[in-house]
């Protein structure tokens, strides 16, 4: 992976899970990102690769539980990696997968009672995100001026 896209310090001294993960950037015509908000923080939709899953087949299965929506996935803006230490005390390397994606229909309530939805305008984006590596992401988007609708 590209040195400038590692995020955090990787210290040798420390033994790091590695977690590969897939998340959405949806920024509306207004200027608003979609966000999760949960009791860690805000945090891009999405959420970690299980077994046998590809990176799209992710995030679609992590939309649809954190905001109850189907979605389709318009972009790939590729890879990008954060060392970090969890609030847990947990040395983490997490592997991001970044997509745009539009959010298509409501399918049904969102599975995870504790992750809300929660549209964000782009003004507070550099202070909002857990992960800088997901504020990488929704800054290449705008760069490339991917905007979906709601």
């Amino acid at each position: 992976m590209d040195n400038n896209l590692t995020f955090g310090v990787n210290d040798s001294r420390l033994k790091y899970q590695c977690r590969e993960s897939s998340y959405a950037i949806i920024i509306d015509d207004n200027g608003y990102v979609a966000t999760i908000l949960t009791a860690k923080g805000s945090f891009l939709p999405g959420g970690g690769i299980e077994y046998g899953e590809t990176p799209e087949e992710c995030l679609l299965r992590e939309l649809l539980e954190e905001t109850g929506f189907a979605a389709e996935i318009s972009h790939n803006l590729g890879k990008a990696q954060r060392y970090f230490v969890s609030p847990s005390n947990i040395p983490l390397l997490n592997i991001g997968n970044f997509f745009t994606a539009n959010l298509t229909k409501k399918v049904c309530a969102p599975i995870e009672d504790d992750h809300e939805l929660k549209w964000v305008h782009l003004s507070e984006a550099d202070h909002l995100f857990f992960h800088e590596h997901q504020l990488w992401a929704v800054k290449k988007a705008l760069s490339l001026n991917l905007r979906v609708k709601k």
